[in-house]
C-alpha cells in the first residue's frame, strides 16, 4: 500500500516503485486500481491541466443546448441521426445523415440555428468524434455567423 502511494502520490511510475521496494509493477497498478474504484485516492493528471466550463442552469430558452448523434439500423445499411434538444423548453430539432463528421455536425448546428427561434448560447456534446477540436475552434470562430 506504501509503494502504490508513491506512485500515486508522489508521481512515481509503477517500475521505478517495483526497483525501489522490490514489489513486482502489476502488483503496484493492481493495488493502485483498486485505490481507484474504492475511491479513496484518485489521481489524474490529465484533471491538472484540463478544466471543463461550469456548466450552466437552463433558466432561459438557448442558455443550454444539448447536440448528440444517434445511430439507427443494421450494420450495412446504417442512419445517423443528429439530434439537438434545448434543455430549458424541449424544443428540438433531428436531421438523418448517412455518415457522420466535423462538417456535418457544423452544418447541422448552422441549420438548426436558421430555424431555431431563439439564440443558441451554450451547446454540450459528448466529444464524440463528430464534434472534435476542429468543430468547437469553427464555432467559436464563426459563432457570430451561425
Amino acid at each position: 500500500m506504501q509503494t502504490a502511494k508513491l506512485v500515486i502520490n508522489q508521481g512515481w511510475g509503477t517500475y521505478q516503485a517495483a526497483r525501489y521496494t522490490g514489489f513486482n509493477h502489476s502488483t503496484i497498478s493492481s493495488v493502485k486500481r483498486t485505490q481507484n474504484r474504492n475511491n479513496l485516492v484518485y489521481h489524474s493528471k490529465w484533471k491538472k491541466w484540463h478544466q471543463y466550463p461550469e456548466r450552466p442552469i437552463p433558466q432561459r430558452l438557448g442558455n443550454l443546448i444539448e447536440i448528440d448523434t444517434i445511430l439507427d439500423g443494421p450494420t450495412d445499411i446504417r442512419l445517423y441521426i443528429y439530434s439537438l434538444i434545448d434543455v430549458f423548453s424541449r424544443w428540438a430539432h433531428a436531421l438523418p445523415s448517412i455518415h457522420i463528421n466535423t462538417h456535418q455536425s457544423l452544418m447541422f448546428v448552422k441549420q438548426a440555428k436558421n430555424i431555431a427561434p431563439f439564440p443558441f448560447s451554450t451547446l454540450q456534446s459528448d466529444h464524440g468524434s463528430e464534434f472534435s477540436k476542429w468543430f468547437i475552434s469553427s464555432l467559436f470562430e464563426n459563432k457570430n455567423t451561425f
